[in-house]
């Protein structure tokens, strides 16, 4: 059997003592887990020492649903168990000059929730004295553009923004079956302050989401890198605070990438702006934002509208924020030029709306016959007199039988006859 463990020796490694943390690591909370994992490699136990070489791999050749899932329930496993053991090797347990990091600051996560007619106190937003920047970070996931800001001397407190679409079943429960949708689950402590956010909060997640709520965990720590690169675990994990709250779905889009309804637009700028304030009342000096379109997290928001609403809070705020970033590595933002425009607008502001003047289909009319003159009508009728065929009677003509005799009474006497002429001879009345 495989195992690794702090303090302990590398594989191979027998006895008392080495059994019982290997049976620590198979907890009750990840026996569905485990037992997935069979599929994956049946004799590793461990899955903190899952080769990033591997990960690398399966990330970018394996395409079925199934085998990516898989591979989500691996990752997430090793995550899940260096949090509940509260160490982990970085960067990986095959490198050899790993070292043993402690996580014990970072595997309880707490929430607190804010309701949608709460504000922050007044006063409790601090403006800063930094000059304000706004980027946007292509191919590059939000957990990245946080990891990198994390580092930066001018930075204190990085929050990311997790958004997901209002009545999603998704919101239920954790989830690590996408790779790249679900990483704030496979590479950070989220989901220990997710499994405690309902006691924390006193209110279902899911209500809480529905109703418009924002739910703000801090002490998130980033233990893991990029899944490109195998998933490497930082010698130094980052710590940031996570914002998640609730956008429909699908909203009515129009022309030009634009919300159908202002009452939509009105909702998203609305909601944007709570967390700008929220995020500041908390001291973040960075915030990390995602486009929530073409269907990430299921969500199809207009991507020029959704831009243009980022701008303009992002400037609203820039006092108490001073640097703000949208990143993405979701494939389909990068497809035809999408990102291009997209970025654009959330550094320029969306370009100017095209008034495209509608033009109402036309009415065919009905095809109307010439008025024709008197003489020409009457030349017509005589033309068809002419060659319509004779009349004939619609009642049917009684014709008597030819050299029949026929006979009749009168009230007064008796039968008569009577012969036709074909018969010979003039009638003939006869008394009977």
């Amino acid at each position: 059997m495989k195992w690794a463990g702090g303090g302990h020796g590398r594989v191979g490694d027998t006895g008392p003592e080495v059994e019982n943390i290997r049976r620590g690591l198979r907890a009750p909370r990840l026996t569905r887990e485990l037992r997935i994992l069979k599929a994956f490699d049946a004799d590793l136990d461990d899955w903190r020492t899952l080769d990033p070489a591997e990960i690398a791999r399966r990330f970018h050749n394996v395409t079925d649903p199934e085998g990516r899932s898989l591979l989500g329930t691996a990752i997430f496993t090793g995550t899940a168990q260096a949090s509940m053991k509260g160490s982990y090797f970085a960067p990986s347990f095959q490198c050899p000059g790993m070292e043993e990091v402690d996580c014990h600051h970072l595997v309880r996560p707490i929430s607190c929730l804010y309701a949608p007619e709460k504000v922050p106190p007044h006063g409790a937003m601090q403006p800063t004295s930094q000059g304000f920047s706004l980027t946007c970070a292509g191919r590059c996931s939000a957990l990245d553009a946080c990891a990198r800001l994390t580092h930066s001397a001018s930075t204190r407190q990085v929050a990311m923004v997790r958004f997901t679409g209002i009545r999603d079943a998704r919101n239920l429960s954790i989830r690590y079956g996408h790779p790249r949708e679900d990483q704030l689950f496979l590479r950070t402590t989220y989901f220990k302050g997710f499994e405690n956010m309902e006691m924390d909060i006193n209110s279902r997640r899911e209500d809480a989401i529905d109703h418009g709520c924002i739910v703000y965990t801090s002490g998130v720590g980033i233990l893991r890198g990029s899944l490109d690169e195998g998933a490497l675990w930082f010698r130094e994990p980052p710590k940031i605070d996570v914002l998640w709250v609730g956008l429909p779905a699908r909203p009515h889009l129009a022309e030009q990438e634009q919300y159908a309804e202002e009452q939509d637009r009105r909702q998203v700028s609305n909601t944007i702006n709570r967390v700008f304030s929220w995020a500041a009342t908390h001291g973040c000096d960075c915030l990390v934002l995602q486009p929530a379109c073409l269907g990430f997290h299921q969500l199809q928001h207009p991507g020029m509208d959704f831009a243009d609403i980022i701008h303009n809070v992002a400037h609203q705020y820039s006092r108490y924020i001073p640097e703000v970033c949208v990143a993405s590595d979701y494939p389909a933002h990068f497809e035809s030029g999408w990102w291009d425009d997209f970025s654009a607008a959330v550094l320029n502001g969306r370009p100017h709306v095209e008034a495209r003047l509608r033009v109402p289909p036309l009415g065919i009319p009905p095809r109307l016959a010439p008025k024709k003159e008197p003489a020409h009508l009457l030349e017509q009728t005589r033309n068809l007199s002419l060659t319509a065929p004779p009349l004939r009677s619609a009642l049917p003509t009684q014709r008597w039988p030819t050299n029949t005799a026929r006979s009749w009474s009168t009230p007064r006497s008796g039968a008569r006859s009577w012969s036709t002429p074909r018969s010979g001879g003039r009638f003939r009345n006869s008394y009977m």
